[in-house]
């Protein structure tokens, strides 16, 4: 009996061992504290989001449209090239990341590719839409503001006619504040992705991408549709 009363008090001593308190007179306080602790892991989170101007009664304002890079139809003549803009990946993050462009080009269901470029930019912010449409008062991400640089399959993007629709205007205007031809004249021989380390911290980002096709010779280029597609990979 005796035994087990004294197994019995020193496995109370034991459990008590590891206990902590505070002491004293509580007229001058007692303090104790007991730690908190999380762990948040990285995570990251992307949208496509294509920005336009939209009717909104009697005035207009700046909105989302359905994401897509539309160069429209062609008339099947050489280097006639196009330019489309409008479209941006909206990236938010609780880290800091690293970003791949790549581009797959125009592609006819055959096989046939049309010689097609990518322009990443990381853009000034994010602006909530819709916004008011008013003059030179452009979202944020549709604002370009450091260039990150050109991207696409291998092969060539001539052009000897601007094209003819609205974000070519756009683009003229950005050339000529620049005082740069922007168009993308050199051949690849290889694939080209773009990487921006740029993403250091939390937060909230966009990128905007231009895009460039153009025809080849009248023979070389089969009639038809042709779709391509653009993708931004995000990695710690």
């Amino acid at each position: 009996m005796k035994g087990r009363m004294f197994l019995a008090v020193f496995l109370l001593f034991v459990i008590s061992a590891g206990a902590w308190g505070a002491e004293g007179n509580p007229e001058h306080g007692l303090d104790l504290q007991i730690p908190a602790l999380a762990e948040i892991g990285p995570y990251a989170s992307i949208a496509v989001q294509r920005v336009n101007v939209q009717p909104n009664g009697w005035w207009f304002v700046w909105n989302e449209g359905i994401p897509g890079m539309d160069f429209g139809a062609y008339s099947g003549e050489a280097g006639f090239g196009k330019v489309a803009d409008s479209n941006v990946f909206v990236l938010e993050t609780n880290t800091g990341v690293i970003l791949t462009f790549a581009g797959e080009s125009l592609t006819h269901a055959l096989g046939d590719k049309m010689l097609t470029r990518y322009w990443a930019w990381l853009s000034r912010g994010v602006d909530n839409l819709p916004k008011p449409y008013l003059f030179l008062n452009f979202p944020s991400q549709i604002r370009p503001y450091q260039e990150i640089g050109f991207f696409g399959e291998a092969g060539k993007a001539p052009r000897k006619d601007a094209g003819r629709q609205a974000e070519q205007y756009i683009f003229d205007v950005l050339e000529q504040v620049a005082g740069t031809n922007f168009w993308p004249a050199d051949n690849w021989s290889s694939d080209v992705e773009q990487h921006y380390g740029g993403v250091s911290s939390n937060g909230m980002y966009a990128f905007q991408v231009f895009g460039f096709a153009s025809t080849d010779e009248i023979s070389s280029q089969r009639e038809g549709d042709y779709a391509g597609k653009i993708i931004l990979t995000v990695a710690k």
